[in-house]
């Protein structure tokens, strides 16, 4: 409906006229791009970038949530690896006060000397300096596994221990089998790829709206006239006045597009520059294979080796120890041959860490981690799970603690038929460590008393 109010109308105001007339029109108009703004690249270039965007940003949680796993098995290595030194700096110590012990009974006896009891007192207080340091170490690895299950010193007396021991696995990698898995599974290499692709869509809209404007119009409807709007709709009702219209309208730019050709080539840097990063990530994961491999068989080599060693000094330790029964050898060379034992054992512990680390690296590389341990969830069932969350009322901590209590359930019914059973050794150790924690939650029920937050001197629970 249109107001209409010219010098034409003005002319018979005199004459009676209404100096003004209202036009009405009803019916359809089409308008269809022919060179600019159609076809799929145009259209669909929006939809696709997002959807692009959805699957990158599906490729990150599975990034972040392998590192997340990563730094934990990492964390328990690490508390495998200084409980075991502890262990070792132990046994060390308990071996050298026992020849201080002997060495004094020989003083008392007039069959040794002072300098043989002051060399074993200084081994005995240097394993107990290395001790102390490897119980520091110890406790801090603790300490980062406790944070990791989201638990406080303040509010709990644990003290984690490491219950399984790296092994070394028989199991061959091929370079082409973890080539392909990589290419498969690995995230950084997807980000890349699905940043790429939507580049490649930008450069096909930069490229259609480098094109003149041609548009399909077509119209159809009926016109009515009238002093009054509702003398104007009269003439619509009663069918008044048809109208069509079909014609092209070509637009041009004076100046050539300089604007759109700008972009178009902008689009296509940014496509160059894109195929460039990609072609770095498949560089460096590569290499990256190749070194987490020859990482694999040289920590494989270096237990072995180190194994060989430590047999071969635990056997020197006590044909040395037998000799200083009969007074053969002296103290400060079995404490020379112990001091070799310890950093053998010790050599065999990291190098059994670094053969674990070493695996995981290669798994982390190839994207597997998450397939390999039972935690990989399509991009489906993450979709289903996070609208069943918001769904339940959104991102509240009820909501969060119900979604991480089903995915534990869904862990242990997906390892339900793949864990195999446990061995005897395995048996006795969780059963002992079912004992000590029975053993420790009585005590902490009656002696223990947990400290109150900061804050909160009374210890009463705050109101959520």
């Amino acid at each position: 409906l249109r107001d209409l109010e010219n010098n034409l109308q003005e002319r018979f105001v005199s004459r009676g006229a209404t100096n003004g007339e209202f036009q009405t029109f009803v019916g359809v108009s089409v308008v269809q791009p022919l060179l600019k703004n159609a076809g799929p690249s145009a259209t669909m270039a929006g939809i696709r970038i997002a959807a692009l965007e959805s699957d990158v940003a599906f490729q990150e949680y599975r990034r972040q949530l392998m590192l997340t796993v990563a730094t934990a098995e990492a964390a328990y290595w690490n508390l495998y690896l200084a409980q075991a030194q502890v262990q070792f700096f132990t046994d060390s110590l308990q071996r050298a006060e026992k020849i201080l012990q002997d060495n004094r009974q020989r003083l008392e006896a007039g069959k040794g000397s002072q300098l043989d009891v002051l060399e074993a007192e200084a081994g005995v207080a240097l394993r107990k300096s290395k001790l102390s340091d490897a119980q520091r170490k110890l406790n801090e690895a603790s300490t980062r596994a406790l944070t990791l299950c989201s638990e406080s010193v303040l509010s709990s007396n644990r003290f984690l221990r490491a219950m399984d021991q790296p092994t070394l696995r028989d199991s061959d990698h091929s370079f082409y089998e973890v080539w392909r898995t990589a290419y498969d599974l690995n995230p950084e290499y997807h980000v890349q790829r699905f940043r790429l692709m939507q580049e490649a869509n930008r450069v096909g809209y930069a490229r259609n709206q480098r094109r003149p404007e041609l548009n399909l119009k077509g119209s159809y409807g009926f016109n009515g006239l009238g002093d009054t709007p509702g003398s104007s709709w009269d003439d619509i009702e009663h069918g008044g006045f048809p109208s069509w219209m079909v014609g092209l309208e070509l637009r041009v730019p004076l100046t050539g597009g300089i604007k759109a050709a700008n972009e178009l080539a902008a689009a296509r840097l940014r496509y160059r520059a894109g195929q460039h990063a990609l072609r770095e990530v498949e560089t460096q994961m590569v290499n990256t294979l190749d070194t987490a491999l020859h990482k694999i068989r040289s920590a494989r080599e270096s237990v072995r080796g180190y194994q060989t060693v430590a047999g071969f000094n635990e056997s020197l330790f006590d044909s040395a120890l037998a000799r200083l029964e009969v007074g053969k050898v002296e103290s400060r060379r079995v404490l020379d041959i112990e001091a070799d034992l310890l950093e053998a054992r010790n050599a065999v512990a990291e190098a059994l860490v670094q053969y674990e680390r070493a695996e995981l690296e290669l798994e982390l590389m190839q994207g597997a981690l998450l397939r390999n341990r039972k935690l990989d969830l399509d991009k489906s069932e993450l979709s289903a799970r996070t609208a069943q969350l918001l769904r339940r009322g959104g991102l509240s901590d009820a909501g969060i603690q119900m979604l991480a209590e089903q995915l534990q359930q869904d862990y242990g019914r997906r390892l339900k038929g793949a864990t195999t059973a446990d061995t005897p050794e395995q048996q006795r150790a969780r059963q002992a460590l079912h004992e000590k924690l029975a053993e420790t939650s009585a005590a902490n029920s009656d002696d223990f008393t947990p400290l109150p937050p900061p804050g909160n001197p009374s210890g009463k629970t705050p109101p959520p």
